[in-house]
This record gives structure tokens, C-alpha cells and sequence, in this order.
């Protein structure tokens, strides 16, 4: 099934929450595991499931990451994506 395509406004806060994710882990306030908390695999990476919630996330190995998009493809909720950009604008 293919995915859905993505606006340039999901993009923009998409872009924006990864960068205050990254950020987080580098100051250490959200500490990054060494292990995926589905299966143990390595090199977990930041899975969002609500993009409203840029510190809330679940880490994934490249594995279960992709499965987990699979089940659900684009963002969460596509309504009101400026007004969680213009939320998250003070964070950064």
C-alpha cells in the first residue's frame, strides 16, 4: 500500500519535533537507550506517535520502526498541524 502523500506543513513539524528530540537527547534531558523497547534490537531511533508531544516517544530499532509505520501510515492527526507548530515554536 503506498503512503500517503505529505504536505509541506507535516514535513515543517515533522522536522521541528525531530530537532527538539535531538536536541533533548544531546542536552540529556531524554535519555537515549542502547536497546529497542520491543525486541531488544540496537541503535534504537525516536518513533512519535503523536506529534503533538515532542519529548513523548518510543525507541525503535530500524526493524520494528518500519513495522510500526506500516500499521500506521502518515501522521496521527492532520487536522490542526499549524496551530501544533506554532506550539512547539517557544521550545525550540
Amino acid at each position: 500500500m503506498p503512503l500517503p502523500r505529505i504536505s509541506d506543513t507535516d514535513r515543517l513539524l515533522r522536522r521541528r519535533v525531530r530537532a527538539i528530540t535531538m536536541k533533548a537527547v544531546y542536552n540529556g534531558r531524554l535519555p537515549r537507550p542502547a536497546v529497542c523497547s520491543q525486541c531488544g534490537g540496537p541503535r534504537p531511533q525516536a518513533h512519535h506517535a503523536d506529534y503533538s508531544k515532542p519529548l513523548d516517544v518510543l525507541w525503535l530499532c530500524l526493524k520494528c520502526h518500519r513495522r510500526t509505520h506500516r500499521r500506521h501510515t502518515g501522521i496521527n492527526d492532520p487536522t490542526g498541524i499549524r496551530h501544533l507548530i506554532r506550539q512547539l515554536r517557544p521550545l525550540a
